[in-house]
């Protein structure tokens, strides 16, 4: 490996046998649990420490296959996904509740216009590959004259949102390659959300001169979060560094001279992470001094002398990569977590055989129940209905039941009063049906609620999680009449003065207000305090200028309906 750098003897001198034999010890111990997980559940993704999430690698590196496998990120649920050919890189987010994972591989007895090239085409695995044959691997690109780099360290990506890929190739003509470059292709999906090819043919979308091995003069490169923007690394004498491409603006900024490789860019566009030399740094996509985030350390009692193969977590606050070590089974790459400014760096695979590479750090769908509406709902009296739905985040390992019910059954009723989501239909939305209830009272429109009862489950993410409740509005079909106002008391103040009145009648409503009209010089003021249908409690100040005067009470309901005392109420200088 490109990091496999002997330690000086002074090194080797601060390591004892007892200490060599603790470490053996403890990286056999997490052989073997690692083994008993496999395939069985562990702790969930987004309850564990260190980010959270999904982090996928590959073990096996120099050897015949390699194993495709995911963990949380403390380490733990370790499960291998397939043994798959070269590197798989994860899409972004889970399709149909699988993960898809792009790669390229060799047609056999296929050649290249030349006669000598094997063919090598684009192919997308989903997880459970090879358990499930049916559509889980998918050949995307079919071109006899277009050759997909196949390289482990330089392979295809996703653009965010997963619909499109990229991917570096060249195109040959008779026996000569005439261009080279970044590619782009277009996915399609079915109506399950599977991958079943590309809507069109790959396109060019940053061409590059070629290198006297005939491709194109780049090598990784990862997507910005807005799918405009592109980071790479070359390795010319005058180009050799990272540069960022931007599509729309049509330009390309070197923003960091020198060996820089495998750049990876932060979910929020701030920083592009990227290994160089035996280290780790992070940089601005503008450019800039870039920060050293992890070297190489002493750890857990041997000498780790490089790292490597960066990828940012989904939330951007941490960073898994992999290290190398000569000090124990002969040599081995681990997998190793970080927060995005290198500190607590932890040992997450510790084994001393299996070489482990990260691929990727993704987001791992959260245990959930969505409903569509939450809010905003609307029956009527007159038995008008209105829907929404339940469908669950993730598939459960047993059934989940709601329960659901109204807070005020004189108001509207639900059906069903239970909705049930198997492991089979988890992601098909249930529709639920709200009636409204009608009354003899003109009680204007009601608010109520449809409340969600916490889940039922023996899945131990699913019961007792509960859903937000939905928001409805029973409509009124009786006439509201408008207030009218009895008397006010007291019904007379003086002049520069302040005192708490009572306004009787009825029909008021809740933000009706109060003025004083047809009077003689300033106005009283009235600020209220209380709404019921029957009274009005406020606070009225008259002015210190005020004049000997008779005044109208009027009362106006946030309708616009009003109601006036006629010379109801009086200010005396």
């Amino acid at each position: 490996m490109w990091w496999n750098k002997k330690t000086s003897w002074k090194e080797k001198a601060t390591k004892t046998i007892m200490s060599r034999f603790m470490v053996q010890t403890v990286r056999f111990s997490f052989l073997v649990a690692a083994v008993l997980v496999i395939g069985t559940a562990g702790s969930s993704a987004w309850a564990t420490e260190g980010g959270g999430d999904t982090i996928y690698f590959i073990n096996g590196a120099g050897l015949p296959a390699n194993h495709t496998w995911s963990m949380d990120s403390d380490g733990n649920n370790v499960t291998q996904l397939g043994c798959w050919a070269w590197f798989m890189y994860p899409s972004w987010t889970e399709h149909n509740g699988h993960r898809w994972f792009l790669t390229v591989l060799t047609i056999p007895d296929s050649y290249y216009p030349d006669g000598t090239t094997l063919r090598r085409e684009v192919f997308a695995y989903r997880d459970d590959y090879p358990d499930n044959q049916n559509g889980t691997k998918v050949q995307l690109t079919d071109d006899t004259t277009l050759q997909p780099l196949l390289d482990p360290f330089y392979g295809t990506q996703w653009l965010p949102g997963d619909q499109t890929i990229s991917f570096k190739a060249r195109r040959w003509s008779g026996s000569e390659v005439i261009e080279g470059g970044l590619y782009t292709a277009d996915l399609c999906y079915d109506a399950d959300g599977n991958i079943i090819g590309l809507e069109a043919e790959p396109t060019l979308a940053l061409d590059f001169p070629l290198t006297d091995s005939g491709w194109p003069d780049f090598a990784d490169h990862s997507w910005a979060p807005d799918g405009k923007r592109v980071v790479y690394n070359r390795y010319g004498n005058t180009v050799s560094g990272l540069w960022v491409a931007d599509l729309a603006a049509n330009t390309r900024t070197l923003i960091l001279a020198g060996n820089a490789r495998e750049p990876d860019w932060s979910p929020d566009g701030t920083k592009i992470v990227f290994s160089q030399g035996a280290s780790i740094h992070t940089i601005k996509p503008t450019g800039g001094r870039p920060k050293q985030v992890i070297k190489p350390t002493y750890l857990e009692n041997a000498y780790w002398s490089g790292f490597g193969h960066p990828y940012f977590s989904p939330s951007g606050e941490y960073i898994v990569c992999d290290g190398w070590t000569s000090d124990i089974g002969g040599g081995t790459n681990d997998v190793f977590r970080a927060t995005s400014g290198g500190r607590s760096l932890t040992n997450l695979t510790r084994t001393d055989w299996l070489n482990e590479i990260p691929i990727g750090w993704r987001y791992a769908p959260r245990p959930g129940i969505t409903l569509e509406p939450a809010e905003g709902l609307v029956t009527t009296e007159a038995g008008g209905a209105d829907t929404f739905s339940l469908v669950l985040d993730t598939q459960p390992t047993a059934p989940v039941t709601v329960g659901l019910s109204s807070d005020d059954l004189s108001e509207g009723v639900v059906s069903p009063v239970s909705v049930t989501f198997g492991v089979d239909n988890w992601d098909i939305a249930q529709t639920v049906t709200v009636t409204g209830v009608d009354d003899a009272d003109a009680d204007g429109d009601v608010a109520y609620a449809i409340v969600t009862a916490p889940a039922v489950s023996i899945d131990p993410d699913y019961d007792g999680l509960d859903a937000d409740d939905v928001a409805v509005t029973n409509c009124d079909d009786e006439a509201t009449p408008g207030p009218s106002v009895d008397a006010i008391s007291p019904d007379m103040m003086q002049a520069g003065t302040s005192i708490d009145v009572t306004i009787s009648g009825s029909g008021f409503v809740d933000g009706a207000e109060v003025t004083f009209k047809n009077g003689a010089g300033p106005s009283p003021a009235a600020s209220v305090t209380s709404v019921s249908g029957t009274t009005i409690d406020a606070v009225v100040t008259a002015h210190k200028k005020a004049k000997l005067a008779a005044w109208d009470v009027r009362v106006t309901n946030p309708d616009g309906a009003t109601a006036v005392l006629l010379e109801g109420f009086a200010v005396v200088p």
